[in-house]
Formats: structure tokens, sequence, C-alpha cells
């Protein structure tokens, strides 16, 4: 018979006894959907109230906990004279296609493509965008078989606000994949002067799809009142922030030299086109949220065609950054290179075009360098990097033997595994071996140091000391306070 779990009630059918029954959505699906969704609570308040930011769903919480150890945290700090409104700003004008519906030649829509969409929006207190008085875009409602939809979305979204609310996921039936997907959900500005053109698919004979040509993402800021608030920051990623007390703009980094095999085009089907966009550093966009996008040359790269061909064309994004905009039937678990992200390809890297196991033909790279984006520092906020969340109390020992110099010009260096916080040094026969009693030295990061000595006074002695993050140098006018006599064993211990 029937049973259910013990901490969150969740119903359980016996093949046994209840194999005959008939399945019914509602009781053995939806409804145990709805205790799990109770049991596991609001996820993000908690995180909030920690002063995580970013993605706080369950899955990305979960994967950084997975991380620990390899997470690195900054503390924000945002300083306001006044409050700051909650309010929205424009990223950078992407001329580049974004699907609004699709269909194919007969214009029979498989999917419906809605959008909302207004001519202004509204923000609240949390930084949560709404629509005023939006109206519906809806292809079903507005396809006429006569290529009258572009016409309808140019006049809807034209200088228009809009949000995505059914993007046409619903092609993968027909194994049809959009050639320029927006993000559900997502607000996008599209400018006065876009124009929405219908664009046939080069994998699929006769399918359109309409797309506009240029958009700009919405980004929301929330309200901040006056006054000194700190949140902390996250990322498995080292070069995900900048650090700064200061006003800064946007940019990025180059990642480091990866070399390996790396597919440009997918191991699937039989056209296997990759569409790519390349560039020069001027093609690089940064939002202000760190958002690093490529308004490049596009080209399309068809391992059906002819190879020198492609290959001539290939060469042209050495030393050239690039972007992958879309891979055939969306196989990018083929593709060796994430979407959305940008790439550095350098000048002497290896382009190829092997044929695989049962004569598939393919292209590859033998190099690249990832390019990280990070947001930019607004005035009147200091980020500041704390280190690796998980990080335990370093400790580090060891010994040297002295030289007998002193002095300025012959200063002593120790240079660690880590930046230390604390060091510790002694004699190996505190006031025997060196015949003065100098047999201490404690340095503090951020202060000079100083030697305890002679065991007949036990006075103090500052030390000329300079950490410069691992390594820490220091000297005195005598070769005994500098803890250096010649031929004497010391030992030291450092915390970081």
């Amino acid at each position: 018979m029937a049973s259910y779990t013990p901490n969150l009630d969740l119903l359980k059918k016996s093949p046994v006894t209840d194999g005959d029954d008939m399945f019914n959505v509602e009781t053995m699906l939806n409804e145990n959907w709805d205790r799990i969704d109770r049991g596991v609570g609001d996820y993000t308040a908690p995180a909030q109230k920690m002063g995580l930011t970013g993605d706080l769903s369950v899955g990305a919480s979960l994967g950084v906990l997975a991380n620990i150890g390899n997470v690195h945290v900054w503390r924000k700090t945002v300083v306001t004279e006044e409050e700051i409104p909650a309010g929205y700003t424009l990223g950078p004008v992407q001329n580049s296609n974004i699907d609004i519906f699709g269909g194919y030649s007969n214009y029979n829509v498989t999917e419906r493509g809605v959008w909302r969409y207004s001519k202004t929006i509204s923000v609240d207190a949390n930084g949560t965008i709404s629509l005023d008085n939006y109206s519906l875009l809806d292809v079903e409602s507005t396809w006429s078989g006569n290529n009258n939809d572009a016409y309808v979305a140019k006049q809807c979204l034209s200088g228009s606000f809009a949000i995505c609310i059914d993007a046409p996921t619903g092609w993968d039936s027909e194994n049809i994949h959009p050639l320029y997907p927006p993000i559900v959900g997502k607000v996008y500005f599209f400018p006065d002067d876009i124009e929405v053109l219908d664009i046939e698919r080069p994998d699929t004979s006769g399918y359109l799809e309409v797309a506009a040509n240029k958009y700009q993402e919405v980004t929301s800021n929330p309200y901040v009142p006056a006054g000194t608030h700190i949140t902390y920051l996250t990322s498995t990623n080292r070069n995900a922030y900048q650090e700064g007390d200061d006003a800064k703009e946007a940019g990025y980094v180059l990642g480091e030299v990866v070399t390996g095999t790396f597919y440009l085009t997918s191991t699937q089907g039989i056209a296997r086109y990759t569409q790519l966009a390349y560039g020069d550093a001027n093609s690089i966009q940064v939002s202000d949220n760190g958002t690093v996008s490529l308004n490049g040359t596009a080209i399309t790269l068809n391992v059906s065609a002819n190879m020198n061909d492609v290959l001539t064309t290939l060469n042209a994004i050495r030393g050239k950054y690039i972007e992958i905009k879309e891979v055939y039937s969306d196989h990018w678990e083929d593709i060796s290179f994430s979407k959305g992200h940008v790439y550095f390809v350098p000048s002497d890297v290896q382009i190829a075009d092997p044929v695989l196991t049962g004569g598939v033909r393919v292209l590859t790279l033998n190099k690249y360098q990832e390019v990280t984006g990070y947001p930019a520092i607004p005035a009147g906020t200091t980020i500041e990097y704390l280190g690796v969340l998980g990080d335990k109390t370093s400790i580090e020992t060891g010994s040297y033997v002295g030289t007998g110099t002193s002095g300025s010009g012959n200063p002593n260096t120790l240079t660690f595994g880590f930046e230390p916080k604390f060091v510790h040094i002694q004699s190996y026969s505190i006031g025997n071996g060196d015949g003065t009693g100098y047999g201490f030295a404690f340095f503090l990061s951020g202060t000079r140091g100083f030697t305890i000595g002679p065991s007949s006074s036990n006075d103090l002695y500052p030390l000329n000391a300079k950490f410069n993050k691992n390594i820490l140098s220091w000297y005195q006018n005598n070769e005994y306070a500098q803890l250096n006599e010649k031929k004497v064993k010391y030992f030291f211990a450092a915390l970081g």
C-alpha cells in the first residue's frame, strides 16, 4: 500500500500493491514537489543575511559549498553621504542579433515567442524591475503568413523595454534551436533604430527566425540608505573583482594560456557549423557589472564547405578575441568554448581540421586564453580582498645560519609560502652560543619588529623591518642585534 516519507511526508506508491492504480499527476507528482519546496524553504533570505551576493539559488549555493577552499572572498564597503534611490542603467549597445520568435517557411509557428513590452519601467527598493502598463507581443497573434511578423515586432519593440516570458525552447521538439536566444525573464531595451529581420538558418533550409539586430541589457540597483554598508562578494575566480578605494572603470584580464585540443565545431550532425565573432581589443565591451561581450566581425564556419576556404577564414582569428555565438543544433557539449564567454586566440595558435573516428571532420585550436571581466568600482566604494574561504592558519618553520654582517646594506631576508602576520626568531642556544644574549626577535605585519637583548638588561632594540607580501627583510647596526652572528644557527616560526 501507499506510504509517506518520514521527513517531508512525500507520497510513495508500492509497485506490488498499487501497481494497477492510475497515475495521478496531482498526488504523485505535484504535491510531492510542493512538499519538497516547503521543506527547503526560501534559501536566499539567510544567504542574504550573511551578506552574500550573486546567484543565491540552492543549486548555486551548494555549488559554492562544494568549492570550499577555492572560493575567494572580498569585502565591499559602500559609504553614502546621501541615500541612493533604486534605479537602473543601460548597458552598451550590443550590435548583434537576438531572437524574437521563429517558424518554418510555410509560416506555421512551432513555438510561441511571447514578450511583454513597455516604454517605461519601475524599480522597487529591492532592485526588482517591472514594466509599466505593459503590452503583449505574441507570435501566435501576430504571425500572418506574409512576413508581417517582423514589421509588427519592430513597431512594438522599437524604443521599448521588453522581457521575454516564453522563449522558443519548444523548437527542441523539432530538433530546431534558436540561433540567438534571449534570456527568459531578463529585461532588454531595444533602441529606436532597431531592424527586425527574417533570418534563414544555415542548417535548415527554409526555416526562418525573426531577430532584432541590436539591444541593450538593463541592470538595476536597489535603494541604499545613507551610511556605511558592508557586503561580502564571493567567486571561485580570483580575478572576478578588482580592488581599490576609488572610482574605477570596469575592465578585464587575460587568463593563463591553456593548451590542448579544443573543438570549434560539433561532432554531431552533417553541417556542424559554428557562428562566431572576432575582433581586436577595441571590439571588447565590459558593462559596469563586469559582463564581457564582443562586437566584432561575424563569420560562419561550416565543415561541409570547402575546407581550404574555411581554414583561410579561420586564420583571421589569429591574435584576435573571439566569442562563439551559436553552434550546430545547440550541441554545446561538443564545443570546448562556453556560450557568452570571450577568449583570446594567440598569434602562434595551430588551427587544424582533423578527421575523427567515423569520418567526422571538425575544426580545432591548440591554445587560448579566457577573458575575465570585473565590475566597476563606483565612487564611495571600497573593495578589499580577504582571501580564500576555508583557509586555515598557515604555519611555516625553518632555520638559517648567520653570516656576521649587519646594517642597511646587509639585511636578512626570509621568503615564506604565504603572507605572514607574525614571525618569531631565536638562536639555537640563547645566551650561550653568541656570547651577547641577543636571542629573540619578533615581527608583526605592519610594524618594524624588535629584538630582546642582552640577557643582562633585557632591553628592546628596534629592527628596521619590512614586509613585502610573503617576504620579510630586516637589519640592525650590529650583527648580534640583527640576529646574524657568524656561524650561529637561528630558528624561525611564521604564522599567517
